[in-house]
């Protein structure tokens, strides 16, 4: 019956492990947040439009998991150096060697994004590191509000397959309504041929139903 499976020492500890589990998922769901975000940028330099879509995971106040898709219009770029020597048979001194680097830039491709952050100083400063747009790379958002409402970002980020991939990106972010957010900066700064102002916007969505979702997939590991 009930009361004796209750009353078996090893049935009992078993029960209050379990019972101790889920509270463990409750509060670490509780503190969690998951966050979905879409957004549209314009570089006025080059009538283009980047878009973006994002997933970031919270699991507390500090840690922050990050995994975007985008769009790149100008694609992923190579170089190809080849050498050529011209020889002279009669007169071995006058070969000429010269050298042609051939630049190859692919046609628009999806870029993804895998970061993790952390945030220090009261949560005004955060650090975050992994992919950035398919490119290794940096970042630091410094939130001088209370409220994190408004986020100065500098990103960094390189292939290190050619010379001229490096990105550098300067943006400022304001959050409004809760819900969305407009932005304005300086796309590829160190590359001069793409360097461009941008401007954008967007919409940000906090999903109980994913909180959810996530604490049933802590919760069935836990059964299982």
């Amino acid at each position: 019956t009930l009361g004796m499976l209750i009353s078996d020492n090893e049935t009992r500890d078993q029960l209050k492990g379990t019972v101790a589990a889920l509270y463990d998922i409750v509060d670490k769901s509780n503190r969690m947040v998951v966050q979905l975000e879409a957004g549209v940028e314009y570089l006025t330099r080059h009538d283009e439009y980047l878009g973006n879509v994002n997933l970031q995971i919270m699991p507390n106040d500090r840690k922050l998991y990050y995994f975007g898709v985008s769009n790149k219009p100008f694609g992923r770029s190579s170089t190809t150096t080849k050498e050529y020597t011209i020889i002279d048979h009669t007169n071995p001194a006058n070969n000429q060697s010269y050298t042609e680097k051939v630049k190859k830039t692919e046609e628009d491709y999806l870029a993804f994004s895998i970061q993790y952050g952390y945030s220090f100083f009261d949560h005004h400063l955060r650090m975050r590191a992994g992919l950035f747009d398919s490119q290794l790379g940096f970042a630091v958002d410094w939130f001088p509000l209370d409220d994190r409402s408004l986020r100065l970002t500098f990103e960094a980020s390189d292939s290190f397959r050619d010379a001229y991939d490096g990105s550098y990106r300067a943006t400022v972010r304001y959050h409004f309504l809760d819900n969305f957010y407009v932005l304005a900066g300086m796309d590829d700064i160190g590359v001069t041929e793409r360097r461009s102002f941008s401007i954008g916007a967007g919409i940000t969505i906090i999903d109980n139903d994913i909180k959810t979702l996530l604490g049933a997939v802590s919760l069935g590991n836990i059964v299982n």
